[in-house]
């Protein structure tokens, strides 16, 4: 797994950042923008802690790998599926969480698989699943990813009571979505998964497809959506670009707090497209 070395942090409220660079930020909550290998750039709005949604699924992967590390083109352990994963099934059906298939006793997913319904359908059973077999209960997963973020010093990013996000009580900021939206390009597997528009044959559907539906465009290769009441609109994107002396790089952004996820989706568009521009006059973000 990448550690993060350091970053330059810039206060996009900060008199040394206004004028140039010029960013279109959210006219609402709270967004940040960085490159991978520099850390977050800029950020803008009050970087508070706030629910995350499905953006939760993020840590999950990072810290399920952490502990079961996959080299590209593994498929990693196999998973059977028991009844305690019925019953986190039913309990997020319950809540109305997102959920991929019937799941039943006895069905057979691989590591990789999972993660591919965690982070491409969002099934949030199956994050809750994966974290359960990664580390034994869900209390047991959120002291390791809780531990794993203090290591990356993101003090505003905090796991509460399940895997995926679907609770309000894991939150972060965009500051640090940022970030981890940054070590899920840098682990190659993580980065195919999201950079996956859909998968066909997948086992109990046959077809599972990315919510990202940005994907493919303006460059855009992740990273991950989120979006309930609480939350509201959250959008973790990357996108790859080359800059105008050929050298290629990898934006990742955050927008956060956003009425919905159709307005935080257009929101992380706008953002990108003046980070690039930045970009093409010789100006930093």
């Amino acid at each position: 797994m990448v550690a993060i070395i350091a970053f330059h942090f810039v206060s996009s409220d900060s008199p040394s950042n206004t004028g140039d660079p010029t960013l279109a930020w959210p006219k609402t909550g709270e967004a940040a923008i960085g490159i991978v290998g520099s850390g977050v750039l800029a950020t803008h709005g009050t970087q508070a802690a706030r629910p995350t949604a499905s953006t939760a699924k993020l840590i999950t992967a990072l810290t399920v790998l952490k502990k079961y590390p996959l080299q590209p083109g593994e498929s990693g352990p196999t998973l059977t599926m028991s009844r305690s994963d019925i019953d986190l099934m039913v309990k997020n059906s319950a809540e109305n969480g997102s959920e991929i298939g019937r799941v039943f006793v006895g069905e057979k997913l691989s590591e990789y698989q999972m993660l591919q319904a965690m982070m491409l359908p969002s099934a949030n059973n199956m994050a809750d699943s994966l974290a359960v077999w990664a580390y034994g209960s869900l209390p047991a997963y959120a002291a390791a990813a809780n531990n794993y973020l203090s290591s990356l010093g993101l003090r505003d990013t905090h796991v509460g009571t399940d895997a995926s996000g679907l609770n309000a009580s894991t939150v972060s900021s965009a500051h640090d979505l940022v970030l981890l939206g940054e070590l899920a390009m840098q682990n190659p597997v993580l980065a195919e998964i999201v950079g996956t528009s859909s998968v066909d044959g997948f086992p109990l559907v046959g077809t599972i497809t990315n919510t990202n539906i940005l994907l493919g465009q303006d460059g855009i290769v992740g990273v991950k959506t989120g979006n309930s009441d609480e939350a509201g609109g959250v959008f973790v994107f990357a996108a790859d670009y080359t800059k105008p002396d050929g050298q290629k790089i990898t934006i990742v952004g955050a927008v956060q707090g956003l009425p919905d996820l159709d307005a935080a989706l257009q929101a992380a568009q706008t953002l990108l497209h003046s980070a690039e521009q930045n970009i093409d006059q010789g100006k930093t973000i």
